[in-house]
């Protein structure tokens, strides 16, 4: 339980992050890369697969844009190919696509995202981006580090470009107390779904 309430904390303190990122002015210099994320599909026979992958795709959009180059824009879409990732993160006017899937299996987890540009070759195979561990719980302190290899390939991948117009108003605004009522809840769920004791048939018997 300590576990989940540091993940807690620390989702929320990067979402304050953000919302200071929001606020300064950004360097010249540095390109908005705008990336249409889709929901990162659960493969497990766990419960509320829903609040996993809700709680999973917060976490990652947060760490993301904590550097204020990248602009997360969820896309309520399931997509299970890079085409249809594509033909949606056009849609959605992102330059990058980021989606992949959670997968439980047996006493092992992993978290698998693919990254790919939306004009680009159609043979371009996507950048993959993988962790694994040994349950869901051991998933979530990885993913500071696998956001930091998703925002390196994203950033270097971009090429340099004039400012977007109105790229300041496309950034994440602060998120209000609503949102953060809501968010509370979605780890409050996936808090849930990670420590939940097994069913009963599954308890390992005592020697």
């Amino acid at each position: 339980m300590r576990i989940m309430r540091c993940v807690r904390l620390g989702l929320l303190a990067a979402l304050v992050m953000g919302a200071v990122w929001v606020g300064q002015p950004r360097a010249a210099h540095a390109e908005i890369v705008r990336v249409a994320m889709f929901p990162v599909a659960v493969n497990s026979s766990l419960p509320e697969t829903g609040h996993l992958s809700a709680g999973l795709g917060d976490m990652i959009a947060a760490r993301l844009e904590q550097s204020g180059q990248i602009v997360i824009i969820r896309v309520d879409q399931k997509v299970t190919s890079r085409e249809e990732a594509i033909a949606a993160g056009k849609k959605a006017g992102a330059a990058y696509v980021l989606f992949g899937s959670y997968t439980q299996f047996g006493d092992g987890a992993s978290l698998d995202l693919r990254c790919a540009p939306v004009v680009g070759g159609d043979d371009d195979e996507p950048r993959r981006v993988f962790v694994q561990a040994g349950s869901a719980g051991e998933i979530i302190p990885k993913l500071g580090v696998l956001s930091q290899n998703v925002s390196r390939y994203l950033v270097d991948a971009a090429k340099p470009a004039a400012p977007l117009a109105g790229a300041e108003s496309a950034a994440p605004r602060a998120p209000d107390a609503a949102s953060l009522v809501d968010l509370e809840l979605r780890i409050e769920a996936l808090e849930r779904v990670i420590f939940a004791p097994p069913p009963a048939s599954e308890t390992p018997e005592s020697e």
